[in-house]
């Protein structure tokens, strides 16, 4: 089945699919002061809500479907789970699930991606935006490798599966 690509609702400059220089898997991170982290992050942006199902960055790769709130809570985020993965965000709680079931399927549909990851809080509503990634693979006929991951609201990762 065809899954039709949908225009972004507004086109603000800070929207417009990039990936990040210096940000690629091959990038050297020793440029970095001593002590100081480097970010991991390679494409901008990075709301579900805002990407660009034909962002070249999603093209054959591992993507990232984080909660919003997992960046905050785990603190080696950046070099734990991202790097050299493009990241989508977003909270199944305030955010239109619908939307995202249908911008996700897009974005699996065009970019056929090796893997698809999503890391989640331990809170039961956290645990929607691995359905979401379900409905999505489903819609998309895709059978792509789903890989659910849990952190605590203290950082710790809990389980992979």
């Amino acid at each position: 089945t065809a899954i039709p690509v949908t225009a972004a609702p507004h086109q603000c400059p800070g929207s417009m699919a990039r990936t990040l220089p210096g940000r690629r898997p091959t990038a050297t991170r020793d440029a970095a002061p001593a002590g100081a982290s480097v970010s991991e992050l390679m494409n901008w942006p990075v709301q579900l809500a805002l990407v660009s199902p034909v962002a070249p960055y999603f093209k054959k790769a591992d993507i990232l479907l984080v909660a919003d709130c997992v960046p905050f809570a785990c603190a080696d985020f950046h070099q734990r789970f991202l790097r050299g993965k493009p990241v989508i965000i977003g909270c199944p709680k305030l955010d239109q699930v619908d939307a995202y079931v249908r911008k996700l399927a897009q974005i699996v549909h065009l970019a056929k991606p090796k893997s698809l990851t999503v890391v989640h809080m331990e809170v039961p509503c956290c645990t929607g935006l691995t359905r979401i990634a379900q409905h999505a693979l489903a819609a998309a006929e895709s059978d792509t490798p789903l890989q659910e991951v849990t952190v605590s609201i203290q950082g710790e990762v809990l389980a992979e599966v």
